[in-house]
């Protein structure tokens, strides 16, 4: 076996046995700030990740909104609607691999409890 082949076989190995994050993980939030995921021991930070605007704090502005209260019809023109931030400390989300260092939190989940 020639030098080359011993050193590409020696890398082979060793990626094998790093942490390798499959389609769709579930991670830990450790902390909001610095913000950081833990995925079965390898820690993401906000240096890695893409996070759905949804789960973060946002505003969204609105043209017209209609709705009724009680037994009145309202009409709000050209207003915003501030979410809060969805996330906490301790929350589970589904982490996926979109590039070499960059994970996607695309959803805070619950893992091991019903619904029903």
């Amino acid at each position: 076996m020639l030098a080359e082949e011993k050193l590409k076989a020696a890398l082979d190995s060793n990626s094998r046995n790093a942490i390798d994050i499959k389609e769709h993980e579930i991670g830990i939030i450790e902390s909001l700030e610095p913000f950081q995921i833990n995925i079965g021991g390898l820690i993401l930070t906000d240096k890695n990740l893409i996070i759905n605007y949804d789960l973060l704090e946002h505003i969204e502005y609105f043209k017209i909104l209609r709705g009724t209260v009680g037994d009145r019809s309202e009409t709000i023109s050209n207003g915003s609607i501030l979410f809060e931030n969805k996330l906490n400390k301790d929350d589970k989300v589904i982490v996926r691999p979109i590039s070499k260092n960059k994970y996607y939190v695309s959803n805070k989940v619950k893992v091991g409890e019903s619904n029903v």
